[in-house]
């Protein structure tokens, strides 16, 4: 795109969706959008047109500006007459996107403490690239745990008691600086 469009679009549309923990997305594409702050107007006003092989900017532009005069008309119940607004122009803000930090040589324990919030954990470290091993505090030994050999330790929270702890404190122990 930046080599066929001289200025960046900028944010035109929206999306609308789900962006799971295993790193997959389902989304909707919102090609006419309103925010509102904390009053009743609109503090923003998106829309967008699509871009195929014969399109032509000034068309483009002209479709998004119709866009929103539609959804302006919509939210204040009467035709809008504004200025014709400007196309976005590429300024200092404008970046590439950042790729995702991964990393996928750690191998992570992560000691559940019968807590129910242990597998979003795990589900947060897979989406960063991690190996995970979930481990319940009680089901195996230091040494056994040990032979994992893990580049990094996570405790989930909990216990509700000390005595319920397991093998936890002594793998703190053991695996301090982990």
């Amino acid at each position: 795109m930046a080599e066929l469009e001289p200025v960046p679009r900028g944010p035109v549309y929206g999306l609308d969706g789900l962006l799971g923990f295993d790193g997959r997305m389902d989304l909707n594409l919102l090609i006419r959008s309103a925010f509102f702050g904390p009053g009743r107007s609109p503090a923003c006003v998106y829309a967008g047109a699509g871009i195929v092989e014969d399109s032509r900017p000034a068309r483009e532009w002209a479709e998004v500006q119709s866009k929103a005069a539609v959804l302006l008309e919509a939210l204040q119940g009467r035709r809008s007459r504004g200025r014709a607004w400007a196309p976005p122009r590429r300024n200092a803000s404008w970046r590439p996107p950042v790729p995702p930090h991964r990393h996928p040589t750690a191998r992570v324990l992560l000691l559940d403490n019968y807590d129910s919030f242990t597998y979003n954990l795990a589900q947060y470290l897979v989406a960063l690239g991690a190996r995970v091993k979930v481990v319940r505090n009680d089901a195996r030994s230091l040494s056994a745990l040990r032979a994992l050999r893990p580049t990094h330790v996570v405790l989930s929270p909990g216990p509700g008691r000390p005595a319920e702890a397991g093998v936890t404190c002594a793998a703190v122990r053991a695996f301090e600086g982990t």
